[in-house]
């Protein structure tokens, strides 16, 4: 949410997105998770899909359930 002016901003952008790869999709619209992405997600085994607004997020499905887990007691 900074804008592209502020430093921080910038840097952290770059950060993101300094590992981002270009991938094909296979004749069935399929893709492989490069594996350095894998492993720094921490995906091992099942992975889950979500959208993101403008964008979607593959997590570890483990990682997932916590995450979502504490989000939800958020509101308590």
């Amino acid at each position: 949410s900074r804008p592209l002016s502020d430093a921080e901003g910038r840097a952290l952008r770059r950060k993101m997105c300094m590992n981002a790869v270009a991938i094909t999709l296979d004749s069935q619209g399929r893709f492989v998770i490069p594996e350095m992405m894998a492993k720094s997600a921490g995906i091992e085994d099942d992975l889950t899909l979500i959208g993101a607004g403008d964008h979607f997020e593959i997590w570890d499905s483990k990682s997932w359930r916590a995450y979502l887990g504490e989000v939800e007691g958020e509101d308590d």
